[in-house]
């Protein structure tokens, strides 16, 4: 019984001197919880935050809208070559297919308004048409061997629509390779506000609200890191960096 009367009266005794202590742990906690909530350096930390998930994902969309562009840029390439070789095609059909022996005008409407499609080996599908026999089917394919080497020739040279093709995917690739620079102009800039973004983001990091309570208690390196979180990414009496002002105004929102 004596023993359980001395521990009641050691712990009765270890609290009244522990609370004192206690109590102004937890007073200086609070404290360096409230000059932490309110410091600017955290205000600033929150605003990147969201600044910086909104630029990311502008990035990642400008990304996608560059490669989309840039890929359309070279299907313009493809749509030149292949809109060329169909004008010279037709040219090719319409001035030397009535060449071949045996093929009158009719036959030679016929041939062309069932077969032809503007490429030269759809003519090939000649023999499916009335009239035209293993004789004439066998000239077609001999015509249509001669063509292939022949339009090569054409296509290095003038032919009808040739200037006016060109020209077309010429402003149309003019634009695609503004538009690429333009989006490519972009892209360098966001990614120069995120380096900035991240690298203010880490620093403001640094401090938390453990780092306010060893500062109240004389930790030096601790006082350094308070006071730069008070002054948060730049002290209130400054000009606010253009940097900072460019990501509030342009990506502070979602």
């Amino acid at each position: 019984m004596s023993i359980l009367i001395f521990v009641s009266i050691a712990l009765g005794l270890l609290v009244a001197f522990s609370f004192p202590f206690i109590e102004f742990n937890l007073r200086l906690w609070l404290k360096a919880r409230n000059d932490y909530k309110t410091a600017r350096g955290t205000i600033h930390l929150k605003l990147l935050q969201e600044c910086l998930r909104n630029l990311r994902s502008r990035i990642t969309s400008t990304n996608d809208d560059l490669n989309m562009t840039q890929k359309h840029k070279l299907q313009l390439d493809n749509d030149r070559r292949e809109d060329l070789e169909t004008a010279a095609t037709r040219y090719l059909v319409d001035s030397e297919f009535r060449n071949i022996q045996g093929i009158g005008p009719v036959l030679r409407e016929r041939i062309l308004r069932q077969c032809f499609n503007g490429k030269l080996y759809s003519l090939r599908n000649a023999s499916s048409v009335y009239g035209i026999g293993e004789q004439k089917a066998y000239a077609i394919n001999r015509w249509v061997d001669y063509a292939q080497g022949r339009l090569r020739q054409i296509l290095n040279g003038p032919f009808p629509h040739k200037d006016e093709i060109n020209k077309r995917y010429d402003q149309q690739e003019k634009e695609t390779a503004k538009k690429i620079l333009d989006v490519e102009a972009l892209l360098s800039e966001m990614q120069k506000l995120e380096s900035n973004c991240v690298q203010s983001v880490a620093n403001l990091k640094k401090a938390n609200v453990s780092t306010f309570v060893k500062s109240y208690k004389g930790d030096l390196e601790a006082s350094a890191l308070a006071a730069n979180h008070l002054i948060g990414c730049f002290p209130e009496w400054r000009k606010i960096p253009a940097w900072f002002k460019t990501l509030m105004e342009n990506y502070g929102h979602a």
